[in-house]
């Protein structure tokens, strides 16, 4: 992620970029790497547009991921890009669903974690896919949960989540036409029981 440089490099990339090109740039991050010194000399030389991702807010989903970044943290780093909202547009975070070893639960708390952090913002949603070479695949694999590498990895839409009722919730967080109270009262216990599939 380039907000991974050195403070120093980032002041630097800033000072000729803005000097030299002058262009808007938007830059990917992460909750970690974000902070305020150096957010502020890259808004200076022209910043625009931040992205970073989340993946969940399930702590065990997390440590599939091998993710590290603490919910508390990613609430941080949202409400930073927010307070410089009138220099940025919209943030986008990524979120990773359909993942068959996170519970219902682990994804309502990514659906809370969501519902907290301040909007607008914009949501990149991805399926979770079983990429050959990776530690995931491989247990997929042997769990038995890729049985047509073509159909299930490779013609397999990665943007595209499960219409079940949790999701469709996560990604309701991401428009802004549909109100958080009306999202926080679909995600009460009897509507999950009557329209959750998995129930």
């Amino acid at each position: 992620t380039f907000f991974a440089r050195p403070l120093h490099e980032i002041e630097d990339f800033s000072e000729k970029y803005a000097r030299e090109i002058g262009l808007p740039l938007y830059a990917q991050g992460s909750p970690s790497s974000i902070s305020e010194p150096k957010l502020l000399p890259l808004l200076d030389a022209g910043l625009c547009f931040v992205e970073f991702g989340i993946q969940t807010a399930h702590e065990p989903t997390k440590r599939i991921y091998n993710r590290s970044d603490p919910n508390e943290r990613i609430l941080e780093t949202a409400q930073l890009l927010r307070k410089h909202r009138r220099r940025l547009l919209p943030p986008r975070y990524h979120l990773i669903l359909d993942c068959p070893w996170e519970p219902r639960e682990g994804v309502m708390q990514t659906l809370d974690l969501m519902l907290r952090i301040p909007g607008p913002y914009q949501l990149s949603i991805g399926s979770l896919t079983f990429f050959p070479g990776t530690a995931l695949h491989d247990r997929a694999k042997n769990e038995g949960l890729v049985k047509d590498e073509f159909r299930d990895i490779y013609r397999k839409p990665i943007n595209w989540a499960k219409g079940t009722y949790p999701n469709i919730l996560v990604v309701a967080t991401g428009c802004v036409l549909i109100p958080r109270w009306m999202i926080r009262a679909l995600s009460a216990r009897p509507f999950l029981r009557l329209l959750d599939r998995r129930s």
